[in-house]
């Protein structure tokens, strides 16, 4: 085949209506949708290295957001096809606001017009947060960072999911009783993972077999650190109180100390066994948590530092 011939490739994408949450499954409807490029995106595994362009074909009034470089000709780049799936894909009729800390800027892009809430608190918690765990890591491994809320009042609560650049967040009813702060424990965690599991990552994640699950045993450091320090970011900024803190890890120690799979099943072992359920199971998350909070306090018992 000759290397400058086109080729076309044509297929339709059904949506998993079994995700309860759709954090990571594509979705449209009249104001506009979701791309999970996980989902979405065909590779050849000899070009996965190659720099990835796309072009979309929507209404004029319709707008598109993703961490991906726009071009001038209307399209979106990606160095890669590893790239192209870190970088989740809204559009549609959406409204959109920045938080800046320094020479970062946050853009916060929501995909329905929200009950009334208190837009100043929310977007000083979102600041607080990005300005402290940058200072806390010696920088951001990002100038920009997007933050895709999607409004679900058909869920109680909320969660969310992170990449590289930016994070998919679910906002439930109950989180409009008090928004600015119920937020800020998602978004704190979502956002450490910038460093936590993207700049600084497994050895075992450092390349992706598409083809299999991808194995680490590190699961327990990822997630259950990345808790232990969103829970103490709350803290220290001020957004939620000592006592909160106090509250949290009391009820994560003794989530994790009775968990059916304690003195069964390691922490280590828990993200693998994580991928077939197990009866026996350990929640990686709390137990990770309780381990980070036990190792900040013998770092900073060594270093005498508070």
């Amino acid at each position: 085949m000759p290397k400058s011939q086109l080729v076309v490739v044509r297929y339709d994408i059904r949506v998993n209506e079994r995700d309860v949450l759709r954090l990571g499954t594509n979705w449209v409807d009249n104001n506009g949708g979701f791309i999970e490029a996980a989902s979405t995106f065909l590779y050849q595994p000899e070009h996965l290295d190659s720099p990835i362009s796309l072009q979309f074909k929507l209404p004029s009034s319709w707008q598109i957001v993703t961490p991906m470089r726009a071009t001038s000709g209307g399209g979106y780049a990606g160095d890669n096809y590893r790239q192209l799936l870190d970088s989740p894909i809204q559009f549609g009729r959406l409204q959109e606001r920045t938080v800046s800390v320094g020479q970062v800027r946050c853009r916060l892009v929501f995909d329905a017009q929200l009950p009334a809430y208190d837009e100043r608190a929310f977007d000083e918690n979102i600041r607080k947060i990005i300005a402290y765990e940058m200072k806390l890591m010696g920088g951001a491994p990002f100038q920009e960072y997007t933050v895709l809320f999607h409004w679900r009042p058909d869920l109680d609560y909320g969660g969310g999911i992170e990449h590289g650049r930016a994070m998919i967040m679910n906002v439930g009813k109950q989180w409009m009783l008090d928004l600015p702060t119920n937020v800020s424990g998602t978004f704190a965690h979502e956002l450490f993972h910038a460093w936590n599991a993207g700049a600084v990552h497994p050895r075992d994640l450092d390349k992706w077999d598409y083809t299999r699950e991808n194995y680490t045993r590190l699961m327990w450091f990822i997630e259950g650190v990345t808790n232990y320090y969103a829970t103490l970011v709350l803290r220290r900024t001020g957004i939620r109180p000592r006592e909160s803190f106090y509250d949290v890890l009391s009820r994560t120690v003794s989530a994790y100390e009775n968990e059916p799979g304690r003195g069964l099943v390691t922490l280590v072992d828990a993200g693998i066994a994580e991928w077939i359920r197990p009866v026996e199971g350990l929640d990686y998350y709390s137990g990770g948590e309780v381990i980070g909070f036990l190792l900040d306090l013998e770092i900073r018992i060594a270093t005498q530092r508070p």
